[in-house]
């Protein structure tokens, strides 16, 4: 069935199995060529490209899938992931609010904004103190929403309490 999009796309997580990287973009390209809304098909290509060092390439398929699927918060936090990682934090930060407005519960998203916030010369550290306790909660074994709590509880002038934390975290 060539013009089957699913089977193009188990074609390419196949090739991507068996390490035959340049197999499996041609078959998440062809999948996509069949049809623009698989999302899948987007991150799977952003992974290949973020995995080669080609963040330009990640960004325009995790773009695309936004424009496929507009209201997956999901796809906003790896574009907010891909903006930081290229010193892009203006659009980071924007990516990280929207994905936080399609779906309030994505705990890193809530853990990088809060970390990007209270790292701002005027941030707004109550919203920072927030956004990192309810990261925590949410993952409560994360050394990353740990240090992010401590920071913030750091740049809140807090620095007893962000000592505490994070010597109780180094016990667990």
């Amino acid at each position: 069935s060539p013009d089957s999009a699913e089977l193009w796309r188990v074609k390419g997580l196949v090739n991507l199995r068996q390490r035959n990287i340049d197999d499996a973009e041609m078959a998440f390209k062809k999948s996509l060529e069949l049809d623009p809304s698989g999302v899948d098909n987007y991150a799977q290509l952003a992974r290949i490209y973020a995995a080669s060092g080609r963040l330009d390439r990640a960004i325009e398929q995790y773009e695309s899938a936004a424009k496929a699927q507009p209201t997956n918060g999901t796809i906003r936090h790896f574009l907010g992931v891909l903006y930081e990682m290229t010193s892009q934090p203006e659009l980071a930060q924007q990516n990280y609010e929207s994905a936080l407005e399609l779906n309030s519960e994505l705990a890193e998203t809530k853990n990088n904004l809060a970390y990007m916030i209270s790292s701002q010369e005027n941030g707004d550290l109550d919203r920072a103190l927030r956004l990192a306790q309810e990261a925590k909660a949410a993952m409560p074994d994360s050394p990353s929403a740990a240090d992010t709590l401590g920071w913030v509880l750091y740049k809140r002038g807090v620095s007893s309490a962000a000592r505490l934390w994070n010597a109780r975290t180094l016990q667990t």
